[in-house]
């Protein structure tokens, strides 16, 4: 079977075509039922009508599968070809693989990257290792991704005052947040931004400003020391933060925890802390992640290392870990991406996945044996070498 040539929002943003022309996509295949032919029959003519007869009735009995026998099949695919195909076959099934968490459940995270020559971006399949072209509703150069939350792309354009824009490639909704006043290399989500009273919050490591707003202002508030109305805060302290449970929690330069509280005015609040497990040191960078219900603190050295710790709520303090639980964690140069169970061979348990500052590769580390390996995105169509715009990964099943 043809892939479908209707192409619509999804399609239009994503090229399920591979980009290598050395190494074509192989054809939809769909399993034929062959009739058993009498052997006394001679006539090729009536045989070929019988076959096209029956393939006729085969294909119009496709749209009296029930839905329960469709999300089962929905819940097998595991490309992006298939998923599209699936859609494109009729109305019915179309509105039935609406994009969702559920629907895209089966498929493997993708990793944008930038491509050369023409320095667009464009996703890595880390399973199927395939190169998906992307065309983004914006023009050329004029912004760039820097990373993903609740199923949208945060874009944004070069400072000064650079515009966010948070995209969800698979209904292709949009979302434009206020010009950013001050500088920042992160952005944290509370929740799906199409959700009401999602909030958003712009910060950089040991920065000294915070800037948040929840979407749909029109302006963004600021918290710094130099300013005269809020509580004098150093946020130059904080090297990471993230949202759990519907709260906002920062990490200290001294590996402590704080509650994080930004209405009426932002507030930091130390929980009661016992000493814990000493935590390890050295040339490197502290990061937030959550995985399996527990809030965690992600330890990277420059020897590729990582040492994970999950904070015990109950005695307050940090408790050294080896395990995530069956899960897989994903993190890049700006921390936390998300964590998610293995769907395929590519995605292992109790192992982070790195995607630091490299445009062709990252790295995998077992928090099982301490191995690391070096995976590499091999196309003809990437940059190597390490790279200011660092890749971002992007989670379909969390779409």
């Amino acid at each position: 079977m043809e892939p479908p040539k209707q192409r619509r929002k999804l399609a239009d943003q994503i090229d399920v075509r591979e980009l290598n022309p050395r190494s074509p996509i192989p054809p939809f295949t769909r399993a034929f039922i062959s009739l058993q032919t009498n052997s006394n029959s001679t006539n090729n003519e009536e045989e070929e009508e019988e076959e096209e007869e029956f393939e006729s009735a085969e294909l119009r009995n496709w749209s009296s599968l029930t839905d329960p026998l469709l999300h089962s099949v929905l819940r097998r695919l595991d490309t992006l070809e298939d998923f599209f195909a699936f859609r494109g076959v009729c109305r019915g099934w179309r509105s039935l693989a609406a994009p969702s968490s559920a629907s895209l459940s089966s498929q493997p995270p993708l990793v944008l990257l930038a491509r050369c020559p023409s320095y667009t971006e464009a996703f890595y399949d880390i399973a199927r290792r395939r190169l998906y072209s992307l065309r983004p509703p914006w023009r050329l150069f004029s912004r760039f991704s820097i990373g993903y939350s609740h199923g949208f792309v945060i874009t944004t354009t070069q400072p000064p005052l650079p515009k966010l824009l948070l995209w969800n490639l698979f209904t292709d909704a949009k979302i434009r947040l206020p010009k950013a006043p001050e500088p920042f290399d992160r952005v944290i989500l509370s929740s799906n931004p199409s959700s009401p009273g999602c909030l958003a919050v712009l910060f950089s490591r040991s920065g000294s400003t915070v800037q948040y707003c929840h979407v749909g202002d029109h302006l963004w508030r600021l918290s710094c020391r130099n300013s005269p109305r809020a509580s004098v805060i150093d946020w130059s302290v904080v090297e990471d933060m993230i949202f759990f449970k519907g709260k906002l929690y920062a990490l200290t330069s001294t590996e402590q925890l704080v509650e994080v509280e930004l209405f009426p005015l932002p507030k930091l609040t130390l929980p009661r802390a016992e000493t814990g497990v000493a935590v390890k040191r050295g040339f490197g960078e502290r990061w937030l992640a959550e995985c399996g219900g527990e809030l965690l603190m992600v330890y990277w050295s420059v020897r590729m290392v990582f040492d994970v710790y999950h904070w015990d709520f109950g005695r307050g303090r940090w408790v050294e870990t080896s395990s995530l639980g069956g899960k897989a964690l994903f993190m890049g140069s700006r921390g936390f991406a998300a964590s998610i169970e293995p769907m395929c061979s590519e995605v292992r348990e109790n192992c982070i996945y790195y995607a630091g500052n490299w445009k062709d590769q990252w790295f995998v580390y077992s928090l099982v044996d301490r191995s690391l390996e070096v995976v590499p995105a091999v196309s003809c169509g990437l940059l190597g070498g390490r790279t200011s715009l660092p890749p971002v990964w992007v989670f379909p099943s969390l779409c």
